[in-house]
């Protein structure tokens, strides 16, 4: 088995720029992506909040879980110890729940940051419990997690980007190219 280290993930931003010899700084690295909604979305969320206050039971565990879930993305609780959590709290519920959890993370780096940490924990599994599991993928190109059921209709999303750039990826276009004929 082989060790999952963050480089095998995701490459986090270096913020590195290019220097015209006018002084302009220009961005040398791609531009970030923005999450984009698996299908269904509005439906799965519902699904997964109902499912979560089955498995925790109380309306305290479910305000507790939400606290800690909250505190992960604003980046005061670790990917490790928010996924500890989540696997203490959902018990036998958890390999269906988490990848769900996971995958409805709008937010690629925390999405990220606990696949890192899933990662690790699926090479502690046998072959055979790990293929039991529901299947994630990560997109090569923004490295959103996703079902591997919701992959294809992700790429579809960076074709359609691609060959139809929004109003602002052209205003941005024009605007660099305005600045290079100056």
């Amino acid at each position: 088995m082989s060790n999952v280290t963050l480089n095998s993930v995701a490459k986090l931003p270096n913020n590195l720029t290019f220097i015209s010899s006018s002084g302009e700084n220009y961005s040398i690295v791609p531009t970030t992506f923005s999450y984009t909604d698996p299908p269904d979305t509005a439906n799965r969320n519902q699904n997964l909040v109902d499912q979560l206050r089955e498995v925790l039971k109380s309306p305290e565990a479910f305000n507790e879980f939400r606290l800690l879930s909250s505190k992960f993305r604003d980046g005061t609780c670790t990917g490790r110890a928010y996924f500890e959590h989540c696997q203490s709290a959902m018990t036998d519920k958890f390999h269906s729940l988490f990848p769900e959890l996971l995958v409805m993370l709008p937010d690629i780096g925390k999405q990220q940051e606990l696949y890192l940490v899933h990662k690790q924990y699926l090479n502690t599994l046998t072959p055979h419990q790990e293929k039991s599991l529901p299947s994630l993928e990560v997109c090569v190109k923004c490295k959103q997690v996703l079902m591997a059921a919701d992959f294809s209709n992700h790429q579809e999303a960076h074709e359609l980007t691609k060959n139809f750039p929004t109003q602002d990826n052209n205003v941005i276009a024009a605007d660099a190219k305005n600045t290079q004929h100056k």
